[in-house]
């Protein structure tokens, strides 16, 4: 805006008188003020904009705490818990890995971020509970803990399906080993 009609001024200035100091000076000095003016108006306008946003990033904020409040206010547990839930109930085998469920994680809620140890905590502290799953059989080193689903009148899907599989007796030099 200042700057084209200055330069435009400028212009005018210059071709009609020849190029001296004492013509440019003025005009120069001129320039300087006004675009010192329109910095200061632009830097005023950038600093209550930052501010506008840095209370508007602080309401969000607060609305979102207050928003995940009521939901755990409502259930008992986090949005996690609550996707968590959502995906055992979607799953068709009664019993699951914490792979499992990180897979129809991705398919049910692609957008959410996925937290592998997160989701693994809450399989861990759902089944501690024993109030929606069971440990089937724990995890180790080589192999992950699989759960089975606890149905609302407490009973497991498929009944109490066995911990382990009972390895067969072998027979080796006529002695049975253990």
């Amino acid at each position: 805006m200042v700057c084209v009609n200055i330069g435009t001024n400028l212009r005018a200035v210059m071709s009609n008188n020849p190029i001296t100091e004492s013509s440019i000076q003025p005009e120069l000095v001129s320039l300087r003020a006004k675009l010192s003016g329109e910095i200061e108006r632009d830097e005023k306008q950038s600093e209550l904009i930052l501010k506008r946003i840095e209370k508007n990033k602080a309401l969000l904020h607060a609305v979102n705490g207050s928003l995940g409040m009521l939901v755990a206010q409502a259930t008992g547990y986090g949005a996690l818990t609550d996707n968590v839930r959502a995906v055992i109930k979607s799953l068709d085998t009664p019993t699951f890995t914490a792979v499992d469920v990180e897979n129809a994680f991705r398919t049910m809620f692609p957008t959410a971020p996925l937290n592998k140890p997160a989701i693994r905590t809450t399989l861990w502290n759902m089944a501690k509970k024993e109030l929606e799953i069971k440990t089937f059989r724990p995890g180790n080193n080589r192999q992950p803990a699989e759960y089975v689903r606890i149905l609302a009148e407490g009973e497991v899907l498929f009944g109490d399906l066995p911990r382990r599989r009972a390895r067969p007796a072998t027979v080796v030099n006529g002695e049975h080993s253990k």
